[in-house]
C-alpha cells in the first residue's frame, strides 16, 4: 500500500499536468472553432454585401443604357410608343368626325336625290 501510495503521488503531478494540457487544448480549441465561425459569419456577409451591390450596379446600368437609347433614338427622330398613342387618338378622332361629315353628305344626296325624283314624277305626271 505505501508503494501505491508512493506511485500515486509521482503520478500525481503528471496527471495535472495533463489535465491542465488537455484543459489548455480544449480552450485553444473552442477559441479556434469560435474564430472559425466568426470568419464564416464575416465571409457570408461579405457575399451577401456583394451579391446586393452588384445587384444596384446591375440597375444602374441598365437604366444608363435605357437613356443612351432614349437620347439616340430621339436624335434619330424615331417615334415613341407616347408618340404613336398620340397619333392614332388623333387619327380616330379625324375618323370620326369625317365619318360624321361623310353620313351628312350621305343624308344630304339621298334627301337631293329623293326631291329630284318627286320633281321628275310631278313633271311627268302634269303632263
Amino acid at each position: 500500500m505505501a508503494q501505491r501510495d508512493l506511485i500515486n503521488r509521482s503520478l500525481a503531478p503528471a496527471r495535472e499536468a495533463g489535465e491542465k494540457a488537455q484543459e489548455r487544448l480544449e480552450a485553444l480549441i473552442n477559441d479556434l472553432r469560435k474564430t472559425a465561425e466568426d470568419q464564416a459569419e464575416q465571409a457570408r456577409q461579405m457575399a451577401e454585401d456583394l451579391v446586393e451591390r452588384s445587384r444596384k450596379n446591375n440597375e444602374k446600368l441598365l437604366k444608363a443604357i435605357d437613356a443612351e437609347i432614349r437620347s439616340r433614338l430621339s436624335s434619330v427622330g424615331v417615334a415613341t410608343k407616347e408618340d404613336i398613342a398620340r397619333l392614332e387618338r388623333k387619327i380616330e378622332a379625324l375618323s370620326k368626325a369625317t365619318g360624321a361629315k361623310t353620313a351628312a353628305k350621305k343624308t344630304t344626296k339621298k334627301t337631293a336625290k329623293k326631291a329630284a325624283a318627286k320633281k321628275a314624277a310631278a313633271k311627268t305626271s302634269s303632263r
